[in-house]
């Protein structure tokens, strides 16, 4: 589902390209590696990504109580050669009150990298119009004039390239600039990844971080709303999940709850800091699920959860639901895997082992199993 989505903003001529540079006319790839994919039936938990989302800060340098200074950090992109870009945006308070613009990027040569490098770069139109809006420390060549720029780099050591737009930009505007300007580089940074699933996952994320970006807003304002992908964005840019999701039918109902998720735990649960803190984020996003079946295969498929990434945590937010509900809750589930998993959270929210005694009607191995996991939840290991 989310891959239509995904491609239904490409669909809008944005005139964004992916996020690449090519040495030896090799294209580049992302420094975090991508995991393998989990199984098809835990796809819709969300996977180790190889993505990272960063959002435009807004700092009070001279400390009078309001922003003068809006800058981004994306994270460092590596070539298949081995060479080092680093991209770095700043709107910058002037003394008559408007913003200059700027955008920088910082290459590293790598130990065993080749010296040259051909970098290409489509400049988010948020940011520029037109090429001969920059002025560049180092002259491009001009692809394309909306702009899409090039330079062959003799790299010796680290050098830095920038780009300082010519007209600053009015003080009303400079937040939503850099908020959008931070949108259209990471959507073409999504648009980048090889693995589709996973280039869905981080477009969907980027609507969940960025739900008020033109892009986005144009995409839920003109799409048909019984269309599951239609009913994803709007769940994200709306917050009201139940309005959306609920409104399908079918298999698509529980496949919009996990997708929208999904985006929040990849998207604004993400920008917390620590891991309590993602956990209440996530939380809540669950609360938001109204489909009682995706409600529990998120809460207590702890295989599920063993199997995704490992920065998230797991056991905290797998108590924290389990705690929402009553033992009779689980006692009344009617399929016995999912019944079976209810209890073993259950049993380690309330570090009661002995309710695993209950799983006994199933089958032995039940029993077992459940003392397993509570195990390595409780004492961090089966032993």
């Amino acid at each position: 589902m989310a891959r239509r989505f995904a491609r239904s903003l490409g669909a809008l001529g944005l005139g964004l390209a992916a996020l690449s540079g090519s040495a030896a006319c090799s294209s580049g790839t992302d420094e975090a590696k991508q995991e393998p994919k989990t199984s098809d039936k835990l796809r819709f938990l969300p996977a180790a990504r190889e993505f990272t989302l960063v959002d435009a800060v807004a700092e009070d340098t001279n400390q009078d109580g309001s922003a003068d200074r809006y800058s981004i950090a994306f994270p460092k992109q590596i070539f298949a050669g081995g060479q080092r870009v680093t991209r770095a945006v700043s709107y910058q308070e002037t003394t008559g009150g408007d913003f200059d613009k700027s955008l920088e990027w910082s290459f590293e040569l790598g130990a065993l990298a080749p010296e040259t490098l051909t970098f290409e770069e489509r400049i988010p139109k948020r940011f520029a119009a037109d090429a001969s809006d920059l002025q560049f420390s180092l002259a491009p060549t001009v692809l394309e004039a909306d702009p899409l720029v090039s330079w062959d780099l003799n790299l010796t050591e680290t050098q830095s390239v920038s780009a300082q737009h010519r007209t600053p930009a009015p003080a009303s505007e400079a937040a939503t600039q850099a908020s959008d300007v931070a949108f259209q580089f990471q959507y073409a940074a999504c648009e980048a990844i090889e693995d589709e699933d996973e280039a869905a996952a981080c477009t969907l994320a980027l609507v969940d971080r960025f739900p008020s970006a033109p892009e986005v807003s144009q995409v839920a304002a003109g799409c048909d709303p019984s269309d599951p992908d239609c009913a994803t964005i709007r769940a994200l840019t709306s917050g009201d999940w139940q309005t959306h999701c609920g409104a399908l039918s079918g298999d698509a109902v529980r496949q919009c709850y996990v997708d929208v998720w999904n985006a929040r735990v990849d998207g604004s649960c993400s920008r917390e800091a620590d891991e309590a803190a993602r956990t209440s984020c996530s939380l809540s996003a669950w609360q938001l699920i109204a489909d009682t079946e995706s409600r529990d295969w998120l809460c207590y498929d702890l295989e599920a959860q063993r199997a995704v990434r490992a920065d998230f945590d797991w056991s905290g937010f797998g108590s924290a639901c389990a705690s929402e509900h009553s033992l009779d809750y689980c006692e009344s589930i009617e399929d016995n895997e999912v019944r079976r998993r209810c209890i073993g959270a259950y049993a380690r929210a309330t570090h009661d082992v002995s309710l695993c005694d209950q799983l006994g009607e199933i089958g032995v191995y039940e029993t077992i199993h459940c003392q397993f996991e509570y195990a390595y939840a409780v004492y961090g290991s089966a032993s």
